[in-house]
Formats: structure tokens, C-alpha cells, sequence
């Protein structure tokens, strides 16, 4: 080689970035973010994949084959960018942090997690897994295939409700699993029909919880919201909490409906059972009981339209 190129090369700077054993995590995330400036990028998880590699990174990818979560996600093999192992990382961090400690960005949360358990002993990853497949279990015997689906009700033109056909929704994955993991099966399924038609009401007549799973999510109050929500509903329901609940039973709808699926407010046909609600005809909180002779077949829309004063 001609001494000329020699030189060159020989004296050519070469810039490095030098981490120390002490170096923030954070830092060392975010440097390589930058670095990362390939064809096609990395995304959060897929840098995580690289930086917390471990027990936890192996364990999560584990808990992503369960044969429930893949039924639920509606996913048949691996997700090529990592999405299916981000979504059991969003679980695992609700369930070791509880929604009560939750700190935005979502991205730092889900960093910290990473980091904390990186080392997972035996025992907990244990416990993360068997709670992972008690809330999909649950969730799939609830809801099965529009589960993390919004279920939206009619409009004034158009008084049927639907479910939402394709778009997943993040916030539903996480109060759903996040409440469901910890509860006792046998307790659950006993009064699964009335929890499901409490969600769903939940979806369809409940403002602040439909803002909270459609704008700015990931914020502590929408995050802190829909958690409560979902968590105080299931309590009603079981019996922890000691008033008696406002939500009829599936199996009186389910008369109601066989018998006559007609809206006892807009006396028109109710089409499908989710779009139907069983209402107080003396309202609950007029001090109206939620007992068989005090309850109407509506349609959602026609429940959530009537005159409060009704």
C-alpha cells in the first residue's frame, strides 16, 4: 500500500464512546438508540432484547408462547419486531409494580422492569408465569376472541352496538390481565356473566373509563382510572365489597332477550345480546333494586340516551 494511504489510515481519528461499570442504564439505553441508525431501526423492545439480556429476557419470551396468549392476540408464531414479548413485558410490569406505582414514559417503565429483573430467581419467574396463565385463562373463558377489543354502542342514526373488528387495544390488555391474574378461578367463574356484562358497560355508558383507555393512556391518572374502575367492578361483584351490586345477572338478560329481544324504550328489535342491557326500571339510584322484577331489556344506546329523570 503507497505510503500516502499508509498515513492515512494510520492517522485517521476514530471516535468511541466509553462506558464504565457505574454508567446509568438509562444513558446506555439512549446511546444505543442513537447508534442504532440502520436501515431498519430497532424498536424499544428489540433494544431491550440486546441490553437486559438475562433469565427475564429468556422468561418473557417463554411466557409469549402460552397457548392462550397466542389464541388471544390472535398471533401464530413469533412477532419478527418483538411485539408479543413487549405485551408480556407490559403485563410483568403491572403485576411487580402494581398500576399504584406506575411512572410515565411507558418506555422507562417498562426499561426499569427489565433491569430489576433481569436476574430473575426461579421462584418468581414461577409466579409470573402461573399468574400470566390464571388472567388468560380467565380473560379467554370471558371474552374469547374480543378480548382487548372495544365493545362500542349505537348512535343516535344507528342504535346497534358493535365490537371493535381488528384494533387492539393496549389499555384493556393491561386492566384486564393486570386484575384477573390475582383472582381465584372458582370465584371468578361463578359470576363470570355479570363481570363480562360490567365490562362491558364499563366500555359503552362510563366517560371517564372511556377516556381513559382512548386518550392519552399512558398517563398516571387514565392509567391509575381504568385500573380502579375495573378492580372496585369485580369487587361489587364477587361480594368483597358489601353493597349490593347495580348490575343484573347473565342469566336474567338471557330470559329477557329469548323471550322478547324488543328495547322497552325505542320498542325496536335488539339484533345481539352484547347489545343489549338489562336496566333498572326505578333507578339504582333512586334506590331501585337489582332484582328480577324491577329490571327492562334496553339497547345499550337507548339505556345510555334516556333522561336521567326517567
Amino acid at each position: 500500500m503507497p505510503i500516502e494511504y499508509q498515513d492515512k489510515i494510520l492517522q485517521f481519528t476514530i471516535r468511541t464512546i466509553t462506558f464504565l461499570k457505574q454508567s446509568g442504564r438509562d444513558l446506555k439505553f439512549e446511546i444505543f438508540e442513537r447508534l442504532n441508525t440502520g436501515s431498519v431501526a430497532l424498536n424499544d423492545q428489540e433494544l431491550r432484547n440486546c441490553v437486559y439480556r438475562g433469565k427475564y429476557n429468556k422468561l418473557l419470551k417463554e411466557m409469549s408462547e402460552f397457548t392462550d396468549f397466542k389464541y388471544l392476540t390472535g398471533l401464530t408464531k413469533p412477532d419478527r419486531r418483538m411485539a408479543d414479548i413487549e405485551l408480556v413485558l407490559r403485563f410483568c410490569a403491572f403485576y411487580h409494580a402494581t398500576y399504584l406505582k406506575y411512572k410515565p414514559p411507558m418506555k422507562k417503565f417498562l426499561n426499569n422492569d427489565m433491569l430489576k429483573y433481569q436476574n430473575i430467581s426461579d421462584e418468581d419467574a414461577q409466579e409470573l408465569k402461573d399468574k400470566f396463565k390464571n388472567g388468560l385463562m380467565i380473560v379467554r373463558s370471558m371474552f374469547d376472541k374480543n378480548a382487548f377489543k372495544r365493545y362500542y354502542r349505537g348512535k343516535e342514526d344507528s342504535i346497534n352496538g358493535y365490537w371493535e373488528p381488528k384494533k387492539f387495544n393496549f389499555s384493556l390488555y393491561d386492566v384486564l390481565l393486570g386484575i384477573l391474574c390475582t383472582q381465584d378461578r372458582n370465584v371468578i367463574y361463578q359470576k363470570m356473566d355479570s363481570i363480562r356484562e360490567g365490562f362491558i358497560d364499563l366500555m359503552v355508558n362510563d366517560e371517564s373509563f372511556i377516556n381513559s383507555i382512548e386518550l392519552s393512556t399512558s398517563s398516571i391518572q387514565a392509567v391509575v382510572n381504568r385500573f380502579d374502575k375495573f378492580r372496585i367492578m369485580v369487587q361489587d361483584i364477587t361480594g368483597i365489597n358489601s353493597h349490593e351490586t347495580r348490575i343484573f345477572s347473565m342469566t336474567l338478560k338471557k330470559e329477557l332477550f329469548h323471550k322478547n329481544p324488543t328495547c322497552a324504550i325505542c320498542n325496536q328489535q335488539i339484533l345481539s345480546i352484547d347489545d343489549s342491557a338489562v336496566d333498572h326500571i326505578e333507578q339504582y339510584w333512586n334506590g331501585g333494586r337489582t332484582i328480577p322484577e324491577n329490571a327492562r331489556l334496553t339497547h345499550r344506546y337507548c339505556n345510555w340516551s334516556r333522561p336521567r329523570k326517567e
